[in-house]
């Protein structure tokens, strides 16, 4: 398993209570998301992680859901100062797929998915 400095397994955890979380989460995606949070120089706050196909279904995740695989992170987010903040590092520690919502920003390293996007979504979840 990987170690982080800056998160704890609980934050990965699936919000259904079924206990799977952080080792489900692919060891490349948590290195990053750690590397992103060192550069970024500021707390990252998971809002969702790791879910389960079942509680992916509950929230309204699209069925092939890189949260479902390991590979996705919520990260709240409420100003544009920390959002700049974040989006620079997150990309700097070679995020590829980005997703800028009103209150969080999306990331994941889903090798299955496109490349090099940023996408924006008004509501729901990914």
């Amino acid at each position: 398993m990987v170690s982080l400095s800056h998160f704890s397994p609980s934050e990965f955890a699936c919000h259904c209570g079924c206990g799977a979380g952080m080792e489900r989460m692919d060891s490349g995606f948590l290195m990053k998301l750690e590397e992103a949070r060192k550069l970024a120089g500021m707390p990252f706050v998971l809002s969702s992680a790791y879910r389960c196909p079942k509680h992916n279904r509950a929230v309204g995740g699209v069925e092939d859901s890189a949260h479902v695989r390991g590979y996705a992170a919520d990260i709240r987010c409420l100003s544009s100062h920390d959002r700049f903040r974040m989006l620079a590092a997150l990309m700097e520690a070679g995020f590829r797929r980005i997703e800028l919502a009103p209150t969080w920003i999306h990331v994941d390293s889903d090798p299955e998915k496109p490349q090099d996007v940023a996408f924006y979504q008004s509501g729901g979840t990914y």
